[in-house]
């Protein structure tokens, strides 16, 4: 559980991400919105620092109409349903969630308190919504959901090596929507594209608080990996610089998801969920003024951005062709 200096610290900050203007709407009754996260970092803080300026747009005034409940899970994903299960007896008006975990555990804490999650990489898989359009239920949302995600990762590292022919896909214990296989959706989706670019996926998973990245890696070298593809799981934010560091130290070239673009590796590439962040004021709004929201369209954010870090390039003693770094947003020097 967190403790209650870290507690303080986050309920802080979210009072300061939502400051009191002089324009804001009269809302009646003060509205509790609850906030259900796998734990607090820097990248969090930017996600709440997205939301700041749009729910400011809307009116809504820390204190006299609006009033956050947080709860995080510190790094453990098994500690979402106690946590959920408290917001709902604290009875919010709403809750926002952050992630696959705490969104499946909200849903299963409560089928009328109204749901609005912000990185679900595919919420019908999970089986948050019933379908993007008409999500039914109590649950709507932004997703950076993008089936050409993984195809185009893996395009992008045979443009840079040449030679691949095996990758590593780096994922995350007890995570939602595992199938008959024990996969969850992501990593189905990296393993059929894998193969379908003609290259031998390996799937290794780690598990929080406390990660053993060493064997992890170590489990990857045994199996002689070209690459290793880090998927947008929970932990990635927390722990990517120290994935990073070590990959390059031990030479394999890595591939993360965008929102983590300070982290080190390689390559980035894909949608970033600090963009979701920045629609979900929107869907209070539309909840709170009488929309149910399985009647709100689940949003998906299909912006992608493509930032390339020469510095571990040449760490890595790799020069990428000058077509690729043409197509970056960004390159890191």
């Amino acid at each position: 559980m967190p403790s209650r200096r870290s507690t303080l610290a986050v309920v802080c900050s979210i009072a300061l991400a939502f400051p009191r203007s002089v324009g804001a709407q009269a809302m009646g009754k003060t509205r509790r919105i609850g906030i259900l996260a796998n734990g607090t970092n820097p990248a969090f803080e930017v996600l709440l620092e997205t939301m700041r300026n749009e729910i400011g747009r809307l009116g809504y005034v820390e204190g006299p109409n609006v009033s956050y409940d947080f709860r995080h899970a510190n790094g453990r994903l098994e500690h979402h349903p106690e946590l959920a299960a408290d917001l709902v007896r604290s009875k919010v008006d709403l809750i926002v969630t952050s992630g696959g975990p705490a969104s499946a555990a909200a849903s299963k804490a409560t089928a009328s308190i109204p749901i609005v999650f912000a990185i679900v990489a595919d919420p019908v898989a999970i089986k948050l919504v019933s379908s993007m359009q008409r999500p039914g239920g109590n649950v709507t949302g932004v997703t950076n959901y993008d089936p050409e995600q993984f195809p185009r990762q893996i395009a992008l590292l045979k443009e840079v090596l040449p030679r691949l022919s095996r990758i590593a896909f780096l994922s995350e214990d007890g995570l939602p929507g595992a199938d008959d296989s024990g996969m969850i959706p992501d990593e189905r989706r990296a393993f059929a594209a894998a193969r379908a670019a003609g290259v031998e996926p390996q799937l290794v998973r780690i598990k929080g608080p406390k990660p053993d990245i060493e064997a992890a890696l170590a489990t990857i070298a045994r199996e002689r990996a070209d690459a290793l593809i880090v998927l947008e799981v929970p932990l990635v934010f927390r722990e990517g610089k120290r994935i990073a560091e070590l990959a390059t130290t031990q030479r394999l070239p890595t591939l993360f998801p965008s929102s983590v673009s300070d982290a080190g590796a390689l390559l980035f590439y894909g949608t970033s969920v600090f963009d979701n962040f920045a629609r979900v004021p929107a869907m209070i709004d539309r909840i709170f003024k009488g929309t149910p929201a399985g009647e709100v369209p689940v949003e998906i954010n299909a912006r992608r951005r493509f930032v390339i870090d020469a510095r571990t390039a040449q760490q890595l003693g790799i020069v990428v062709p000058e077509a690729v770094l043409a197509r970056a947003d960004k390159v890191i020097r």
